[in-house]
């Protein structure tokens, strides 16, 4: 056959065998060399060995045989895998031309009763040779059985449903290939070349249903020719016709309880029927036909039940004969193409229903934050059993930001750093990471109080900085929530980028309110330090001073000159302080070097302040050749100021190192070093005058990192561009003036 054949619709499971499948089919190789067999040999020439080895090679069993119904009894056709000295014959069960349309008897021999399908005898037989399981299906064309099918495995391995669909879709091919042999007469091969013709070169098994049906029409003298077949729910339907409209049939008229208990009857009773508008039928059809064939299609496969119809608008006994024949004997097959027309629509509405979910998913990423990916996560993970929390872990820089869900509601986002969970270095690379009871510790850590845990299941997204994570209640989580959870970071990954810069951006409004009521407080305490100091101590002493010097006055004539140089010099000593302290006053406010010799020589003068006045000790070194602007300039200082007095100085450090320094794209690379304890990135976000800086530097465009030392101190690090634009920071650092 050439390519471009139907593609055989298999559950998307692959067969027991290679060779069961191939790619661009929607029948498969087996079937296909079992239809062209069949086609090409006489029924008394075929080779039942090659038969038995496609049986044997499909269903994976260890043992088949082949019986056929002979004078009332079983004769063995073919066997492959078989022991030596197995009858040729035997009796038939009792009632076996009798059997139930699903009588299939499948298990283990040892657990398995008599019944009309096989007999004690026979489930001797088969524990004698040493098999594990069983599958004997009855061959059926149409009411009448003609043969039984026997599968055997010596493993211990069931035959599942795959292989039992694979044995009902034989059984009637086999069915048809005994009937054969059992009328005696030549087979001729033409319903199967129809067959054969049909499946060549479509794409779609209503497409070969629809060209069988042309055929069959055209050889008959046919008006029309069309497949009826029962729904799910027990509703007759038209599912292919061919033929001239006015003979076509009314599919609205299907659904009449008249039209459809007429339907029912046909399938039920299983013989072909020839209709004469009579019994509901003449409903079917708008312009009325002279004669109906009613062809049902034997029931092996209870979700592929159908009738061939065949309509003539004029009468015609040889047309009549004709279709008769060819769909009788063309009956068993199409029962198994009805099944793969069914599985087809079933998997193109799934593919249709996967793309539809794929794209509600991926739009649902796209635009959720992690808390409510977190939550929708855990909806999806909560039927599985065993999972009591899940969670979107995400890398910040030297934390591990993790995003719980418990029972639909999401906890407050969780900050670990990195080297307090030991597990995360592994993820690179790694599907799956399992963490038991045994490695609690590597995990604690990341886990919030009251969630009763046992395990940890990562499941890390490619970017490999990312990871879904279900806290399990069994010490060993199980396999459907691992499937689970790929999946699910399979639709997440293209995203995870998109998602950490939206939790930033989630939390920006408590950031900035954060910012503001510091900046706030900031502003007010400074104003409250610069009243004081001017009104209480310079104000102050400026009115003591003026006392001094006009008692100094009224009694100049009245002492000794020595005494009165004496009061004028403790004046002059008086207002050397009150001037000192109204410069220290001015310098807090803005110092006037950074007016006019920019911001290294302010911070020079700052840290020796901070030595001075402080006690602390600092080490500055900065080095600026282009001087920036003016505006920038003022942004590293507060930077300074603030980190210092607001953040380090509570803190209660005893030596700063501060570096300014230019790189070489322009750009200025401000460091803070101290003797301060670190106590992790949480801990730093909650200084006093942290979230007013890193608002700063978030509005200059720039970056700030800071981590501990190894020697337990506290580094920060701030790269600012020498072109950002500041504009809008001038209201802040206005609060400082």
């Amino acid at each position: 056959m050439r390519d471009g054949r139907l593609r055989w619709l298999s559950r998307e499971r692959a067969a027991p065998q290679p060779a069961a499948v191939t790619a661009g089919r929607a029948v498969p190789s087996w079937l296909e060399r079992l239809l062209v067999m069949l086609a090409r040999t006489p029924s008394e020439a075929l080779d039942w060995d090659a038969v038995v080895a496609i049986v044997q090679e499909v269903t994976g069993a260890d043992l088949v045989r082949i019986w056929r119904v002979t004078r009332g009894e079983l004769q063995l056709v073919a066997q492959r895998g078989a022991e030596a000295g197995v009858p040729r014959s035997r009796a038939i069960p009792p009632d076996f031309e009798r059997l139930a349309d699903d009588a299939v008897v499948a298990g283990a021999p040892r657990e398995s009763a008599a019944s009309a399908v096989v007999t004690a005898a026979e489930l001797e037989e088969f524990r004698r040779e040493h098999l594990e399981q069983i599958l004997i299906v009855p061959l059926r064309l149409g009411a009448r059985v003609v043969g039984r099918l026997d599968l055997g495995r010596r493993r211990a391995e069931p035959f599942g449903e795959e292989a039992r669909e694979q044995a009902t879709v034989l059984a009637p091919v086999l069915a048809a290939a005994l009937w054969g042999r059992l009328r005696g007469e030549p087979d001729t091969g033409h319903p199967a070349e129809l067959l054969l013709a049909a499946l060549g070169t479509v794409a779609s098994a209503r497409e070969a249903f629809a060209r069988l049906l042309e055929a069959v029409r055209w050889r008959a003298r046919a008006d029309a020719a069309f497949l009826v077949r029962w729904t799910d729910d027990d509703r007759p339907e038209l599912a292919v016709a061919r033929g001239e409209p006015e003979a076509l049939p009314d599919p609205a008229v299907l659904s009449t309880s008249r039209v459809s208990a007429a339907l029912r009857g046909i399938l039920e009773r299983g013989r072909t029927e020839v209709l004469r508008a009579v019994g509901g039928l003449e409903l079917l059809f708008p312009h009325g036909v002279a004669t109906v064939l009613a062809v049902p299609l034997p029931v092996v496969i209870e979700r592929a039940r159908g009738a061939v119809l065949v309509a003539w608008r004029h009468e015609t006994t040889e047309g009549e004969v004709v279709a008769r024949v060819v769909l009788e004997q063309l009956a068993p097959a199409l029962v198994g193409l009805l099944a793969w027309l069914d599985e087809e629509e079933r998997a193109a509405t799934a593919n249709s229903l996967a793309r539809w979910s794929s794209s509600v998913a991926e739009a649902f990423v796209a635009a959720s934050d992690p808390e409510q990916l977190s939550r929708a996560s855990w909806r999806v993970v909560a039927s599985q059993n065993g999972a009591v929390a899940i969670a979107l872990a995400v890398r910040d820089g030297g934390d591990i930001v993790w995003y719980w869900a418990l029972e639909g509601r999401t906890l407050p986002a969780r900050r670990v750093p990195l080297g307090q969970l030991p597990f995360w270095a592994a993820l690179p690379g790694a599907p799956v990471v399992r963490l038991g009871p045994a490695e609690r510790e590597q995990w604690q850590a990341c886990l919030p109080e009251g969630i009763p845990a046992h395990s940890l299941l990562v499941v890390p997204l490619p970017s490999a900085w990312a990871a879904l994570v279900a806290a399990c209640a069994s010490e060993e989580p199980s396999h459907s929530i691992e499937v689970t959870l790929q999946r699910l970071a399979t639709l997440v990954a293209p995203a995870t980028t998109e998602l950490l810069a939206r939790a930033q951006r989630a939390g920006e409004p408590d950031r900035r309110e954060r910012a503001l009521a510091e900046a706030l407080v900031t502003g007010e305490s400074e104003r409250r330090q610069l009243v004081e100091t001017i009104h209480t101590t310079v104000l102050q002493g400026l009115a003591s001073t003026l006392y001094r010097i006009e008692l100094t006055l009224r009694r100049a004539d009245r002492q000794p000159i020595e005494e009165t140089v004496l009061e004028l010099e403790q004046v002059r000593d008086r207002l050397a302080q009150e001037i000192a302290a109204l410069r220290d006053a001015i310098f807090r406010v803005r110092p006037a070097s950074l007016e006019h010799l920019g911001v290294v020589a302010a911070l020079r003068d700052y840290a020796s302040q901070l030595e001075r006045v402080v006690g602390l000790t600092v080490e500055f070194m900065g080095e600026l050749p282009v001087r920036p602007r003016r505006e920038l300039e003022e942004i590293l200082y507060r930077i300074v100021q603030t980190l210092v007095e607001r953040a380090r100085l509570p803190a209660g450090i005893t030596r700063l190192v501060v570096r300014v320094r230019q790189q070489r794209d322009g750009g200025i690379l401000l460091v803070l070093a101290d003797d301060g304890k670190w106590e992790g990135a949480s801990a730093w976000a909650q200084l006093p005058g942290v979230a007013v800086v890193e608002e700063w530097v978030r509005l200059v465009g720039g970056s700030l990192h800071a981590t501990g030392l190894p020697d337990g101190g506290t580094a920060v690090a701030i790269s600012l561009r020498a072109d950002a634009t500041v504009a809008p920071v001038g209201g802040a650092i206005g609060t400082n003036r």
